[in-house]
């Protein structure tokens, strides 16, 4: 088992509070940086400024692309504030990911609690 840091920016504090209330449980990011080094039973250790929380990793799921991703999920279930898979499309590429997700894929997180 081994122990990673996902850090969010202060703008994202939405979604660190949401995992860090439960209501989410699936992480999703960008493949290419690193993310393939998570493993089931591993431990992420989410970072927004000094607030800090871990949850361990219960599934990874590898997707080609979105669309693919939101065969699987619901997009809300993804992001809680997007109804479709189009807005979570753009909600990606307003991070600038577009190239990203179509060289290495998305990453999917299923998280549960720290036992």
């Amino acid at each position: 088992m081994k122990t990673h840091e996902l850090i969010f920016q202060e703008q994202h504090r939405r979604t660190f509070d949401l995992l860090l209330s439960g209501e989410k449980n699936i992480e999703t990011r960008a493949g290419g940086t690193g993310y393939e080094k998570i493993k089931i039973g591993d431990v992420i250790n989410f970072v927004c400024g000094q607030d800090m929380f871990a949850r361990k990793v219960k599934n990874v799921v590898h997707f080609d692309t979105v669309d693919e991703l939101c065969v699987a999920y619901n997009p809300h279930v993804i992001n809680l504030d997007v109804n479709s898979c189009e807005e979570l499309k753009a909600r990606y590429d307003s991070f600038g990911y577009e190239n990203r997700i179509r060289e290495y894929g998305m990453l999917a997180f299923i998280l549960e609690d720290v036992a």
